[in-house]
């Protein structure tokens, strides 16, 4: 039987999302691309991420409504599971966001597409989210062309997954672009990427698209599991969950592999 996950198209769909959850468990990328349900989880932060990354779009689009809309559009709780005022997190964040969003020729939010092949021959396409991008950057953290990506949590410097998504975007953009990842909830907390090799990312897809051909999706389950991952609850839980067979649902063979992730 032929391999569901596979493209048939040849083109590989590959993505800083994707490939973070390769590195990470390999075991959730299965189950991501095989479209298998997950658990309902604590979306709060979520949904505050995205009502801020909404507001910073239309705000240097000139076209930004008042902070309230956006609670109510993404429907932002005012406390979580765990006691904390998203409300409050959502309202810091926006209020440093203008030092980013307005810089002078800022293009906001958008979706690009980059078309390469790896060392091993294989043919992919990278999408990269960019939240913000600016030809002459003139932010104390980097000046000159820089692709700007915000974040909304407070622990920025030292995330590997945001340091991979930096380096996905700078060879999205051929070396030309600084990378400043910086938080919104504290912008002391940032980072800049300024280079990368040129074959870090085609060397990372090759792995990735080894490990679905292999069909080598181990789990890597840690503390974070029970919180974090949408997938622990109905598939690592217990011994129960964790002997399941899952096989690729019907309606996902036809699509597994094709479509582009979310970042």
């Amino acid at each position: 039987m032929p391999n569901p996950l596979v493209p048939k198209d040849g083109v590989w769909r590959v993505s800083a999302h994707k490939l973070n959850m390769m590195r990470k468990c390999p075991f959730s990328l299965y189950l991501y691309l095989s479209r298998f349900p997950s658990a309902e989880s604590d979306r709060s932060y979520l949904s505050c991420g995205n009502a801020v990354h909404d507001y910073a779009e239309e705000l240097t689009k000139g076209c930004a409504k008042e902070p309230e809309y956006y609670l109510g559009k993404y429907d932002v709780p005012r406390v979580n599971s765990d006691g904390k005022d998203i409300h409050k997190r959502f309202y810091t964040c926006i209020e440093n966001v203008p030092e980013y969003a307005l810089q002078e020729g800022g293009i906001p939010e958008r979706t690009e597409y980059t078309s390469f092949t790896t060392p091993k021959g294989r043919n992919c396409r990278l999408e990269t989210r960019i939240d913000l991008q600016l030809e002459d950057s003139q932010l104390k953290e980097c000046k000159g062309k820089v692709i700007v990506d915000y974040k909304t949590g407070s622990h920025v410097k030292n995330n590997n997954e945001y340091k991979l998504q930096a380096q996905c975007y700078l060879f999205a953009k051929k070396g030309e672009y600084k990378a400043l990842f910086v938080s919104m909830l504290d912008p002391s907390e940032y980072f800049v990427i300024d280079s990368s090799p040129a074959d870090y990312i085609p060397k990372l897809c090759d792995e990735y698209i080894d490990t679905v051909l292999m069909h080598d999706f181990e789990r890597k389950m840690d503390f974070n599991c029970p919180r974090f991952c949408p997938y622990y609850q109905m598939y690592c839980k217990d011994e129960y969950a964790k002997c399941q067979q899952l096989i690729v649902p019907e309606e996902a063979q036809t699509e597994a592999g094709q479509n582009d992730s979310e970042d």
